[in-house]
């Protein structure tokens, strides 16, 4: 009897830790949800074009991974963002070009990563001052 009980909780216990090391892994998967452009021009350096694919994991991380494109001299910059739901009320954006860091900003808000992406920092892309 002593043994079965035994045998029994630790079933239970490898089933249980199984669980645990499942969810993590399949948590860390990036999923798609965005890509696009948008074409722009300046008038010292004239036409830009900036093309980013979206990943998102969970409600609270998305990193938006883009190339920023100069027609006038031919070269290209990586110019990637990540967004991160770092408290309750508390959104950070970080950005780089080529792997530097270019700043980090905090916004106050209660809306989770992604619909900080979609109400707030997507619509600000897609209007980018050409002065």
């Amino acid at each position: 009897m002593r043994k079965k009980m035994v045998l029994a909780a630790l079933i239970s216990f490898m089933f249980i830790f199984s669980l645990q090391m499942a969810e993590p892994a399949a948590a860390a998967k990036m999923k798609k949800v965005d890509s696009g452009s948008i074409t722009f021009s300046t008038p010292d350096s004239g036409k830009y074009t900036y093309s980013w694919t979206t990943y998102q994991r969970g409600t609270s991380y998305l990193k938006v991974l883009g190339k920023m494109y100069s027609h006038k001299y031919g070269e290209s910059v990586s110019m990637n963002f990540y967004i991160t739901k770092v408290s309750k009320k508390k959104v950070k954006v970080s950005g780089y070009i080529d792997g530097e860091s270019i700043g980090t900003h905090y916004d106050r808000t209660k809306l989770t990563g992604a619909r900080y992406y979609w109400r707030i920092f997507r619509p600000s892309m897609m209007t980018i001052p050409t002065d």
